[in-house]
């Protein structure tokens, strides 16, 4: 069980996505040895095999329960290198094309597709913390208590302050009751409306005289009660004048922090973030992980493949982070791919398990670098020189 479970990660870790390539990798020397003494005889398992453990076994509900309890104890071993007092969780959806006639594909008219509709919860750092295969035509706000309310739970068991985040499809009114009860902070954007828009209809006109050279924000922060809602809740507005043209860009966030309309805007505008680890995990060219391989006809079997990527995607970082401490490499780099066996040529080596860390954003989040550090300074330096700001409260 165990090596069988290490061989399926291990191999979307490197970027095979499918079970058809287990029967080359079984004699793989790096396969051979990620697991037991019994596999570095005889070999690691075959399609048949492989397949068998992931569509049946692994499909057996207390099995799937179980691939969620690793990788949320996965995350507790990173969570150990850096446990910040703060913990920031962003929700989002996002669609998994499908291209056959697999359980429970839908077409979703907002993603112009047919496709799963899965839901997913990051912290801060990227990891995957819990993850919902759904159907392709439900909202994208289903089932969002089944993943944030017992990450909630366990983080404030440790004595965190939790802060959540998301976008308009989970403005209802029933997530920020749920949210307020249990004393979670939170920032969510709201569509706008003709009651929202009269509350700011001073900052919609431009100002008159010479307009300005520099793109002009204006913030305001009121009290909002809509008809759904039992009690008035802060609102923060966002109003931005381009530099050429006259319609502005609006923008609403319901929220309970305490801060300032500007940061409370900046804050929330971190949560795009969570959209990159979703297209990392999905297309990223500088990682393997592909969490869009879901071709198995049974819906079950998909989950499982869905839960295996997800194990896949938060591994991959974990054990990176784990081997740039000594800034070694995971695998020897004397294991060269055979000619023609998967168009490597002779002699040349295949970074089989993402050797090196630095192959994925996270990675270079979990040593405390980012590559992007210098181009965000940069661009930071030269918005902070063309923006006029002001605040009204």
């Amino acid at each position: 069980m165990a090596d069988l479970l290490r061989q399926s990660v291990y191999s979307r870790i490197a970027g095979y996505k499918d079970v058809n390539d287990a029967e080359r990798l079984s004699q793989d020397p790096t396969f051979r040895l990620i697991g037991s003494e019994e596999i570095w005889e005889r070999g690691a398992a075959l399609t048949s095999r492989l397949q068998s453990f992931e569509t049946d076994l692994l499909g057996q509900e207390e099995n799937l329960a179980g691939l969620a309890a690793i990788n949320r104890e996965l995350i507790a071993k990173a969570e150990t290198i850096e446990s910040p007092q703060r913990i920031v969780l962003d929700m989002d959806s996002t669609e998994i094309p499908v291209y056959g006639q697999q359980e429970n594909s839908a077409y979703n008219g907002h993603f112009e597709s047919t496709c799963f509709h899965p839901l997913l919860l990051f912290n801060r750092e990227g990891d995957c913390l819990a993850a919902k295969l759904r159907p392709g035509n439900v909202h994208s706000a289903d089932d969002w208590e089944e993943l944030l309310l017992p990450e909630i739970e366990r983080q404030q068991k440790l004595g965190k302050e939790v802060v959540f985040r998301a976008d308009a499809a989970f403005a209802k009114p029933e997530i920020y009751e749920t949210l307020e009860e249990r004393g979670v902070k939170y920032a969510i954007r709201i569509p706008a409306n003709d009651s929202l828009g009269r509350d700011i209809a001073e900052l919609l006109t431009r100002r008159v005289g010479r307009p300005s050279h520099k793109p002009v924000f204006w913030y305001k922060s009121f009290l909002y009660q809509a008809a759904s809602w039992k009690t008035a809740r802060r609102v923060v507005a966002k109003v931005e004048f381009p530099l050429w043209g006259t319609v502005p860009a609006v923008g609403f966030i319901v929220t309970n922090l305490e801060t300032d309309s500007r940061a409370v805007v900046r804050f929330y505008n971190k949560r795009g973030t969570a959209e990159q680890w979703i297209k990392e995990g999905k297309r990223c060219p500088l990682g393997p992980v592909k969490m869009t391989r879901l071709s198995c006809h049974r819906f079950r079997s998909n989950e499982v493949r869905s839960w295996l990527s997800v194990l896949a995607y938060n591994g991959e970082p974990v054990a990176a982070a784990g081997a740039a401490e000594e800034d070694r490499e995971l695998v020897p780099d004397e294991f060269a791919a055979t000619a023609g066996g998967d168009g490597w040529p002779v002699g040349q080596t295949r970074a089989v398990l993402q050797a090196r860390c630095g192959g994925s954003m996270r990675c270079q989040r979990r040593r405390g670098r980012s590559w992007r550090l210098a181009d965000q300074n940069l661009g930071e330096k030269r918005k902070g020189d063309g923006k006029v700001c002001r605040e009204i409260d």
